[in-house]
């Protein structure tokens, strides 16, 4: 059964500025250094101001979790899903582009986040994941139907394989995956493994050919199909001359 659209708490304007300022501090200290002390100085608050807004580290975790889930990942994930402009297997890859694209964007964050949070025991983080977990499960598991997928192994399955990706992505970003593997994960991957997954598309013998997805942006749902954007070029290489030297024999 597919699962609806989770919809997070809004936030109050204050709450938003926050979230930026915190989205950026993770950036420069890790998840780690991430302190409402440290928020509060670089927000220009006191702490008991900041309670005000989030009274614990953990609230700010949920609300960073669900703004980006929801405005980065799973809001264009609907979207391509639902351009039928293309083939089943075509925004099958992108999805998993732009899965990809978001993790590396993000710096590996979700992976660090969801272990904090599992080994904190913070059941609204997890729930918080369970539930983009559980509409991600639903997005590829929609697309593998559409797109013909065989019946062993199960879409559930297959699933695990395609979010699984992301999840890697994660792991190997924060190990220090080369910026050179970074790439092709994003831009090649996804549609090698769809097409060895689901085969040749019916009718025509062929692989599904990679399509160029958007890199991840802060977009609002009405505005995810506006910023696409191609993928950065490749410099092609230059042409070889063949030079012939030497003599004809007489």
């Amino acid at each position: 059964m597919p699962v609806p659209p989770a919809t997070p708490a809004a936030h109050t304007p204050r709450q938003e500025e926050l979230l930026d300022l915190a989205l950026g501090l993770t950036r420069e200290v890790g998840l780690a250094g991430l302190t409402v002390r440290k928020l509060a100085e670089r927000a220009g608050f006191t702490e008991a101001a900041l309670y005000r807004h989030f009274h614990n580290k953990q609230a700010l975790l949920l609300a960073m979790v669900e703004r980006v889930s929801e405005e980065r990942l799973l809001a264009p994930l609907r979207a391509i899903a639902a351009d039928r402009e293309r083939t089943a297997r075509q925004r099958l890859a992108a999805v998993v582009r732009h899965h990809v694209a978001t993790i590396l964007a993000l710096e590996g964050l979700p992976v660090l986040i969801l272990a904090e949070a599992a080994a904190a025991g913070d059941e609204a983080l997890l729930a918080r994941f369970r539930t983009i977990v559980g509409e991600l499960r639903a997005i590829y598991g929609g697309l593998l139907v559409e797109a013909g997928a065989p019946p062993q192994p199960s879409v559930e399955a297959l699933g695990v394989v395609l979010i699984g990706i992301g999840a890697a992505t994660a792991l190997q970003y924060r190990l220090g995956a080369s910026r050179a593997v970074q790439r092709e994960v994003r831009d090649e991957l996804p549609a090698f493994v769809v097409a060895r997954l689901l085969g040749p598309e019916p009718g025509t013998g062929r692989r599904p050919e990679a399509q160029p997805e958007p890199e991840p942006a802060r977009v609002s749902p009405a505005q995810a199909r506006k910023h696409e954007l191609a993928p950065p070029s490749v410099p092609s290489r230059p042409a070889v001359r063949k030079r012939i030297t030497g003599r004809r024999g007489g």
